[in-house]
């Protein structure tokens, strides 16, 4: 979800985010507001910035905390803003207690033309919201240099810095903290059936959905909102058990599920209810790849064959989900609106694969549902499948899962001493195998073992090359960088999900 720049439509931000937490909803925010400094109220006085907001939304999602169930919000922010260098330190011990905001995560969101601007080391320019809002509404769009350079004509205020800067700041922090996230959102809005911009994602990074601020609390209750919360069903399929020629009754039986749960979903009001139904949007991932790869004797190693076969497998998952929902729709009736009806993946994917399905023969074809693919996080909800998590490959052939009950042991069964761990594998090649066949995105998580690194510490430039690889590839998002410093038992940790929000 998202407020506006006005203070009714930030305390409706809260209400929803303290409300949604505490019937265990993960929460993605962004807070579209002016900066600090800015006028208010004509002049009279100047912002305060968005940390005391911050602090609000940290507090309203933790105030329900119980034994069973927590809260936790993800908040993105645009690396247009020009509180940006204070905000990149929030959640790290780089600034003061009483500045400090980290009992939240981070989305650092930024475009094709930041990457652009860090790949040349070419100046970046910083808008305030309240200054230029036509440069922060087209923020997503793939003419948003046109914006800034209207922007700069017009003499509207500005700061100057070096992109490069900011991504440095932004790759020490997410080192530091782990839970710096990013998201791409020129990627997010090319690689998408939306028509209605994609401003954020949720608290996990896999879902890329509209949203749209509420002015105030009347239009929140109204029956149909100018606002819009986005909503996501999610489930998986445990691949590593289920055949090719099972891939399409599999599907079909999963999203039947799914949209049958979406009918029957409890609603805060009536105009979630309303959007929720009219969107129909659905995220159904993968899980359990890491097995499926082991189990045809192949590893994360960048070969051909492997990133082939994770290739076909998530296009066989898509494809098998567009044709469900399309004969759901014939079946029911309802034709999902708001999107390009005419698109397909293989239009705006960022790979050269020739694809395997029969992709023309659904063209333009009505479907049921908005969007259909999201990979989300699945360290502990894989316990009860018996998976490897998502599409990750394993840490290590034994782990251990933590669980409030303690810990859970999980071995990797196909996971052999000749195999490259999560620690070892560079992901970047099959999160955008992946990627190409998503309509939403993937909680694309990253590994770093410390132990092997000079002075255990990752260098500067291998984190620039980092974002650039992954932006480039077309991976819309990057959420968890996990770190191994010593050799040992592993623990794998509960993800950002507290208390069952996002978990399957």
């Amino acid at each position: 979800m998202e407020s506006g720049d006005n203070t009714e439509s930030v305390d409706v931000a809260e209400y929803i985010a303290s409300q949604m937490t505490s019937k265990k909803a993960g929460i993605g925010i962004t807070l579209d507001t002016r900066s600090k400094g800015d006028p208010v109220r004509g002049g009279e006085v100047t912002h305060l910035g968005k940390q005391p907001l911050y602090k609000a939304i940290e507090a309203a999602v933790k105030k329900y905390t119980q034994i069973t169930r927590g809260g936790s919000a993800t908040m993105t922010f645009k690396c247009i803003d020009p509180d940006l260098i204070e905000m990149l330190l929030w959640k790290t011990q780089k600034c003061s207690l009483a500045t400090r905001v980290d009992k939240i995560d981070y989305n650092f969101s930024y475009n094709d033309a930041f990457a652009k601007a860090v790949l040349f080391d070419e100046d970046w320019y910083l808008f305030s919201k309240y200054w230029a809002p036509e440069v922060h509404d087209n923020f997503h769009s793939e003419d948003y240099e046109n914006y800034v350079r209207a922007a700069l004509k017009s003499n509207v205020p500005h700061t100057k810095v070096k992109a490069m800067d900011i991504v440095k700041s932004f790759g020490g922090s997410r080192g530091e903290t782990g839970r710096m996230y990013c998201i791409n959102l020129t990627t997010t809005n090319r690689h998408t059936p939306f028509l209605d911009p994609i401003h954020q994602s949720n608290l996990c990074l896999e879902i890329a959905l509209p949203t749209k601020p509420y002015p105030d609390m009347a239009d929140l209750l109204s029956h149909v909102s100018e606002g819009e919360t986005a909503f996501c069903s999610l489930a998986a399929g445990n691949v590593a058990n289920i055949e090719d020629n099972e891939i399409f009754e599999f599907y079909e039986r999963a999203l039947r599920t799914v949209d049958r749960m979406i009918d029957k979903a409890p609603m805060m009001n009536a105009s979630m209810k309303e959007s929720l139904l009219r969107r129909r949007s659905v995220g159904i991932g993968i899980t359990g790849l890491a097995g499926k790869l082991y189990k045809a004797g192949l590893d994360y190693d960048g070969s051909p064959e492997s990133l082939e076969f994770v290739a076909h497998t998530a296009e066989l998952h898509m494809f098998a989900l567009y044709k469900a929902s399309i004969k759901m729709a014939k079946e029911d009736g309802i034709h999902v609106e708001g999107i390009k009806k005419d698109w397909l993946p293989i239009d705006t994917m960022q790979s050269d694969r020739e694809y395997t399905m029969d992709w023309e023969s659904i063209r333009g074809l009505p479907r049921k549902h908005s969007v259909l693919v999201a990979h989300m996080p699945t360290e502990s909800s894989a316990v009860f499948s018996n998976a490897t998590n998502g599409v990750y490959p394993s840490r290590s052939r034994v782990v251990y899962k933590k669980a409030r009950k303690g810990k859970v042991q999980f071995i990797s069964q196909y996971f052999t001493a000749d195999k490259l761990s999560a620690w070892e594998a560079n992901l970047i090649p099959y999160y955008a195998a992946i990627q190409a066949w998503t309509d939403q995105a993937i909680s694309a998580d990253y590994f770093e073992d410390f132990t092997t690194l000079p002075n255990r510490k990752v260098q500067e430039v291998d984190n620039i090359e980092w974002f650039l690889t992954q932006s480039l590839m077309g991976v819309k998002t990057a959420y968890y960088n996990n770190y191994l410093d010593t050799k040992g038992v592993e623990v794998e940790q509960e993800e950002s999900c507290e208390g069952g929000a996002c978990k399957l």
